[in-house]
């Protein structure tokens, strides 16, 4: 069991370390929004033609880079919602090993109940007045996404990033509003 422990700090301290190395030798704070529009590329027309949801999308993505590329994989798209799983490895159908995050949209409010628990939620503000839930990642095992989830014009969104911080999912959800506006 403690190399368990062991191997969860690990993961969290690299996850820090290279969130920090980034964000230091990134200007602007993140990376160029062309790059981080690429990884969306494929798949955008697809959720357009098929959802009523408006897309949202991040354009600052931590982590993010050439060297360390994020895949977007479609996993659903209907005309009340989308799904996206982001993913550091192709295949994956969201996995520990290859899971990056998720960006979500939809008609109704999701559900983060797990294992019949309501995880723990905080209240944060956002660009342009928009209140969101932040939605704290668990680390045991393996880590799980954390959220921030909030609702625009009638519509619901989420994005997740496995071990996530608040700070940067307040910076990813500003980056998908800013896009919109």
């Amino acid at each position: 069991m403690f190399p368990v422990l062991v191997g969860v700090c690990i993961g969290r301290a690299q996850y820090a370390a290279r969130f920090q190395e980034q964000s230091a030798s990134v200007t602007n704070g993140g990376v160029d929004p062309e790059q981080a529009i690429s990884v969306f590329r494929e798949i955008e027309s697809k959720i357009r033609q098929t959802s009523q949801v408006p897309l949202v999308l991040p354009l600052y993505l931590p982590y993010f880079d050439k060297a360390n590329p994020i895949y977007a994989v479609l996993r659903s798209a209907n005309r009340s919602s989308y799904d996206v799983l982001l993913a550091n490895a192709i295949p994956c159908e969201g996995a520990n090993w290859c899971l990056y995050g998720s960006v979500r949209g939809a008609d109704a409010p999701f559900d983060h109940t797990f294992n019949d628990l309501s995880p723990k939620a905080r209240s944060v503000r956002l660009h342009h007045g928009i209140t969101a839930r932040f939605i704290e990642s668990e680390c045991a095992t393996y880590c799980t996404q954390a959220y921030i989830e909030w609702s625009e014009k009638g519509f619901y969104y989420s994005i997740g990033l496995k071990a996530g911080t608040l700070d940067q999912l307040i910076k990813i959800a500003n980056s998908a509003i800013d896009a919109g506006k």
